[in-house]
Parts: structure tokens; C-alpha cells; sequence
């Protein structure tokens, strides 16, 4: 996919994550319609998980390919793996903005995306370090334009699959501009 897909990917995941698509069950709580049955088969709430799986007539489409299903739920997983759940309440917490070395043997990911402009040219890299601060491993990408959210995404993107394809068991992750559910001083993903 390029660019602009995965982009386009993107923000319709994070729209169906936040409610925001223009299903009748959406549009029933905004005030804008008064009744929420599906356009299409009339028997069921058009929600967005009715609309895209559920409806017996999108059911027909999905069964003449049966890898477009699998792709689609892989991607899916895949952004929902790199992106909290908009329902699960975050805290922010205030910390010093200088380099700490992880806990001994662990490592450390630290990740940034920048754009030029408010929507221009973008890019992300980041590097892998160990307990003592000794480069292991690094990434850059030239993404294309985009905003800045999506920029330090593809950053905590490819450094996460960097530290997978590294097979690092324990992992601290910072990431310049993405904020994580606070319930510790630092992020730690489990070994897999």
C-alpha cells in the first residue's frame, strides 16, 4: 500500500474507534437522525460494526474474497496494537526530558516523527539502546505528508517492529509525541 492509503487506512480506523463514522447509530446520538434500522436490510441498528461485517448483504461481499477479510483484520489489529482504545481514560504525567537509561538488562526504544509546515513533508526515526546507553540498533523513514500525529505513529510503528524483528524480551518505549495510559514512570511492553 502507499502512503496515502495507509493513511486513508488510518484515519478511517481511528474514526470507527471514536464513533465518528456516518452509521444511523452515530448520527441517532448526534441528534441528526431520528431512526437507526439499516438502510440496506432493514432488520438490524446500523452501527459501524453492522455496516462493515454484519449486514447479510456485506456478508455476501465479503465471501467472494475471503482474503480481503483476513488483510482487512490484520491491518485492524495491527493499528489497534499501536494505538490506545479512545475509551480507556489517560493521565498525563510530568517528567524530565533528558535520556534515562532503562532498568539493567532491559532496552530502550525512543521514537520521534517530525513534519515541515502544519501538513507537509514528514519522516520518523528513532533508535534501540541498551541499559548503559550503547547504541544497538536505529530507523529513519521519509513517510510523505502527513500531520505530525501520524508522523510519530509510523516512528513508534517501525521502532516497535525493529525491537520485534530484534527479538528484544524487555522493552521501555519512549515516544516523543504520542502519549500512553500513565500507570507507572515508564511505558514497559511485555516480552512476547
Amino acid at each position: 500500500m502507499g502512503t496515502e492509503t495507509d493513511m486513508i487506512v488510518r484515519d478511517f480506523g481511528w474514526m470507527c474507534a471514536h464513533g465518528s463514522i456516518g452509521v444511523k447509530a452515530c448520527l441517532v446520538r448526534r441528534g441528526m437522525v431520528e431512526e437507526e434500522s439499516c438502510r440496506i436490510c432493514q432488520r438490524a441498528s446500523e452501527t459501524i460494526l453492522h455496516a462493515l461485517r454484519d449486514c447479510h448483504k456485506v456478508k455476501e461481499i465479503w465471501s467472494l474474497n475471503p482474503n480481503l477479510s483476513y488483510e482487512i483484520v490484520n491491518q485492524a489489529v495491527e493499528f489497534l496494537c499501536y494505538v490506545a482504545s479512545p475509551r480507556n481514560p489517560t493521565r498525563v504525567v510530568s517528567r524530565s526530558i533528558r535520556w534515562e537509561k532503562p532498568t539493567m538488562g532491559w532496552k530502550k526504544l525512543n521514537t520521534d516523527g517530525s513534519v515541515l509546515g502544519s501538513c507537509g513533508q514528514a519522516g520518523c526515526g528513532g533508535v534501540v539502546r541498551d541499559d548503559q546507553g550503547n547504541w544497538i540498533a536505529g530507523f529513519s523513514r521519509h513517510i510523505g505528508t502527513t500531520n505530525c500525529f501520524v508522523a510519530e505513529l509510523w516512528g513508534l510503528r517501525d521502532g516497535l517492529s525493529l525491537c520485534l524483528s530484534l527479538n528484544i524480551p524487555c522493552l521501555v518505549v519512549e515516544a516523543a509525541g504520542v502519549m500512553f495510559p500513565a500507570n507507572s514512570d515508564q511505558t514497559l511492553l511485555p516480552a512476547s
